[in-house]
């Protein structure tokens, strides 16, 4: 039998529409006793309309349009007391959220939540303080989590989202120790954080057409020991200094009964950022920033050791209104590459290079006065941050 190969070239085209209309009403008080009371209402009501279609290829699916509609309704209450050193925070927030599937069907996935937060602080002398908190929080899933339109790599690789997917809830008990001293300070955090059902994508390879499908999913619930620690210090008057790390112990158990996997893990991560003056009249800066991610392992996988430097030059003349601006991103980076884990003990590798080598020139001018104006702004985050 003659073994012939087909080559088939994908050509797709994508399209996302959001509508959303976003709200928020704020009210602050100072009641008896000197308590601080702060209450507000929030919503966002949005509707997404996506498309796709493939032209010039012989996969099964050519095409599909999928509707989701996302309303939540929020409201807040906090209050604030202060006595003598110490400070007390009690409040918290409720989140009601509807949504509405239109894809091959109409389905629903309503939720309701309470998110307490409560905070106890104390101030030395110094300046220095130490703080003890209690909050929770959730993630809602986006439209690359939700969407479940097949996307083909090839013929044998796809991904797609799930529209079932349900918001990550969390939780985190945290000691917090802040340490002013001459020129700069230094903050220390320890971290104990649960969370149930954190995003991933999980792989799983179907043995007999060798079709290797990856899916967002609630993927895994963890548990994680963090201690994170953030430096800062100006007393140089030609260099500024940001620097800190994380070091995690993490413990998740795999959701997919397919994967079946537990780890228990350490993983840490460095960053430094420099600021150099020049001249003395502020002129001319430089700057260096790097960062380094040790090697990640969980229930669905691992990603190898990351890094990257990036440096650049700024000028500022006639009275800071012009901007001259010299950078070099990624000019040191790594590969973002590691395993994920399948089905039957199956591991697929990859490597994809994301951080490219970026040269840039910035130039700005600004005319007119600064304007300094009192306000308070409320931003479309929630409506945003669908498409990402």
């Amino acid at each position: 039998m003659e073994n012939t190969q087909t080559t088939d070239y994908l050509v797709n085209h994508g399209l996302s529409h959001l509508r959303g209309l976003s709200g928020a009403l704020d009210y602050t008080t100072l009641l008896s006793w000197d308590i601080n009371l702060s209450v507000g209402l929030k919503a966002h009501v949005t509707s997404t309309k996506n498309d796709l279609s493939y032209e010039l290829s012989t996969i099964p699916q050519q095409n599909g349009k999928f509707i989701y509609d996302e309303d939540v309704y929020a409201a807040y209450l906090t209050t604030d007391k202060k006595v003598g050193n110490y400070t007390f925070h009690l409040g918290g927030r409720y989140e009601q959220t509807y949504t509405k599937n239109k894809y091959t069907s109409t389905n629903s996935n309503n939720y309701r939540r309470f998110f307490p937060d409560v905070i106890i602080s104390y101030r030395f002398k110094s300046g220095s303080s130490l703080e003890v908190s209690v909050n929770s929080g959730t993630e809602r899933p986006g439209i690359r989590h939700i969407n479940p339109f097949v996307f083909y790599i090839n013929p044998y690789s796809i991904t797609l989202g799930n529209p079932t997917i349900k918001p990550d809830n969390w939780w985190n008990v945290r000691l917090t120790h802040n340490w002013c001293f001459d020129g700069g300070e230094l903050t220390t955090d320890l971290t104990y954080l649960w969370d149930n059902g954190a995003f991933d994508q999980t792989t799983k390879m179907d043995n007999e057409t060798t079709i290797a499908t990856t899916q967002w999913n609630n993927a895994q619930d963890e548990r994680s020991f963090i201690l994170d620690m953030s430096f800062y210090y100006s007393k140089v008057k030609w260099l500024k200094i940001i620097s800190g790390l994380e070091w995690s112990v993490n413990k998740s158990r795999s959701k997919m009964e397919y994967l079946n996997v537990n780890t228990r893990d350490v993983e840490q991560m460095y960053y430094c950022n420099l600021r150099f003056i020049l001249d003395p009249q502020n002129t001319w800066s430089a700057y260096i920033n790097s960062s380094f991610n040790g090697k990640q392992k969980n229930a669905v996988g691992t990603v190898d050791p990351v890094f990257n430097l990036n440096c650049g030059v700024n000028c500022s003349l006639l009275k800071n209104k012009l901007d001259l601006k010299l950078f070099v991103r990624n000019l040191f980076a790594s590969k973002i590459s590691g395993t994920s884990c399948s089905n039957d003990n199956m591991h697929m590798t990859f490597s994809n290079r994301y951080n490219n080598l970026t040269v840039g020139i910035g130039i700005s001018y600004s005319f007119g006065h600064d304007l300094r104006i009192k306000r308070k702004e409320h931003s479309s985050t929630e409506i945003e941050s669908r498409f990402e």
